[in-house]
């Protein structure tokens, strides 16, 4: 995928230090970064009853709560769980929402949270867990399930029963996360990250792609108690919502949804003008933008001409416009 630029972070870019292309006036990203905050500071003084109506599980879902989809990830299950991913948004999002506007921002978020939750959900759909129920008499329990058709024979059974909460859900905002870093792998491939531990400086498409491996391997792990899988989705949502985009259509979960499974069946024939970067009113092509960019990415964004740069410029006021 080639990355459309924003220019004038492009020409400072050299300025702000080793990540160079982050804005430090991304006003999503800080919304996003208050809001987690906000919800872990009210769990803590609910005693943590918010978590158990935010949190990702297959009973849930299967009971049609869909909003859990979405707000597990703005649940956490702890300080330092919040910290990390709070601090990796903060580091990988500004600059995609620089690129992005935020709307679109807001979009690639949620939606890489949603399709992270779906990825941990189908692979965590018919195993068991264990769940807190209380009777009518007020006495409280633990009760071990086989899947979730088998708690819910359980509750069937007996009326007297009624399921306070589950272990074993997802919460967080890591599958979001993940799919902002991959996002920005796309966007931005060559500019280079520093990290702590090990201290060694990598360009973001290899950053991605080790971190990538290194979640696969993890997840063959079944005592670990991380939704990797989670992270894997979140990836794979925003690597599908950045080609959509680069494609120049409008993206819309429903039309995403129609054309996913559309490909099982007849091929439909896709609706609406195509927005790829075509030549109207003297705009750039997408031949064009990608010439430049290869330009760019060869020499340097000073080599490029005023011509040069002002294909770029229209090219990124196109995508945030459409």
């Amino acid at each position: 995928m080639s990355p459309i630029y924003d220019r004038d972070y492009m020409r400072s870019r050299e300025e702000r230090g080793p990540l160079g292309w982050l804005n430090p006036n991304g006003s999503m990203v800080k919304a996003l970064i208050l809001a987690n905050v906000a919800v872990f500071l009210l769990d803590a003084l609910s005693n943590h009853a918010l978590t158990d109506l935010l949190l990702l599980h297959p009973w849930y879902i299967s009971h049609l709560q869909l909003w859990r989809l979405f707000s597990y990830q703005f649940a956490h299950g702890g300080f330092m769980h919040l910290l990390f991913n709070m601090y990796g948004l903060w580091l990988f999002g500004q600059g995609v929402e620089q690129l992005l506007g935020q709307r679109r921002f807001l979009q690639l978020y949620l939606f890489s949270g949603v399709v992270g939750a779906l990825i941990w959900l189908l692979a965590n759909w018919w195993g068991g867990g264990m769940a807190v129920i209380v009777q009518d008499n007020g006495a409280m329990g633990r009760y071990l399930y086989k899947s979730i058709s088998h708690l819910d024979a359980v509750l069937s059974e007996h009326p007297e029963y009624r399921l306070v909460s589950v272990y074993g859900g997802c919460v967080g905002a890591s599958g979001a996360l993940f799919g902002v870093m991959a996002a920005a792998a796309m966007a931005f491939p060559n500019s280079v990250i520093s990290l702590l531990f090990p201290p060694i400086s990598l360009k973001m498409k290899t950053f991605i792609w080790v971190y990538a491996v290194l979640e696969v391997v993890m997840a063959l792990d079944k005592n670990s108690n991380v939704a990797h899988l989670a992270h894997l989705g979140g990836m794979l949502g925003a690597f599908i919502y950045m080609r959509r985009l680069r494609r120049g259509q409008q993206f819309s979960v429903l039309e995403w949804l129609k054309s996913f499974f559309g490909k099982f069946g007849k091929r439909s024939r896709r609706h609406g003008p195509d927005m790829d970067f075509p030549k109207y009113d003297g705009g750039p092509t997408s031949e064009e933008v990608d010439r430049v960019l290869e330009k760019m990415s060869r020499d340097g964004f000073e080599s490029l001409t005023e011509a040069e740069r002002r294909t770029l410029d229209e090219a990124s006021k196109r995508l945030r416009r459409q």
